[in-house]
C-alpha cells in the first residue's frame, strides 16, 4: 500500500487482525467487471412465487 499525506483508509478488525483498506473514488472502479456475464446472476433468494 503506497501510503500518502490525505490518504483515507478503513480499518477493519477481523479475528484479532487489524485490516487496512485504502477508500478509493468510485469513479477508479469503473470497468473493473468489463467482460463479466451478468445475465443469470440472482440476489440469492428463491424470487419465483
Amino acid at each position: 500500500m503506497k501510503l500518502q499525506p490525505g490518504l483515507k483508509i478503513a480499518v477493519i478488525a477481523k479475528h484479532g487482525v487489524l485490516h487496512l483498506i485504502a477508500l478509493k473514488p468510485i469513479k477508479g472502479t469503473r470497468g473493473l467487471a468489463k467482460g463479466v456475464k451478468t445475465a443469470n446472476i440472482r440476489d440469492g433468494y428463491n424470487t419465483s412465487d
